[in-house]
């Protein structure tokens, strides 16, 4: 298993790890309703236990590869080409339009909620 961050099994398991963990942050402040305070501390909460697991890989793993995943996590591309950026295309794909359709959206939730409501939209 090559931990350089360049092959798409490593780029697909980080996206797919993100989407879970934000999904699990969303269901568990969920209570008819997310309020910003419940989310980011289930946030906070769900932060705490992966860079405890995280800790504990390093403690306990191969030296070989603590070596190479501390480096992967410190977020470096070394021995990564242009050639490896086709990893994120199938995800950069799928997310952009999405991102772009929903862009006036997001926009307004940087308004406020009681702004957002009075326009007719939906914050959750």
């Amino acid at each position: 298993m090559s931990l350089s961050g360049c092959d798409q099994a490593n780029v697909s398991g980080a996206f797919v790890g993100a989407l879970a963990a934000a999904l699990l942050v969303y269901l568990l402040a969920w209570d008819q309703g997310s309020s910003p305070t419940r989310l980011i501390l289930v946030g906070v909460a769900i932060s705490a236990i992966a860079s405890a697991l995280t800790t504990l890989m390093i403690t306990f793993g191969n030296i070989l590869n603590v070596s190479q995943a501390l480096i992967w996590l410190a977020g470096s591309v070394y021995g990564c080409r242009w050639e490896h950026v086709g990893a994120l295309l199938p995800w950069l794909l799928v997310v952009l339009p999405f991102a772009w359709l929903l862009s006036r959206e997001l926009n307004l939730l940087n308004l406020g909620s009681d702004i957002v409501y009075g326009l007719g939209s939906r914050v959750e």
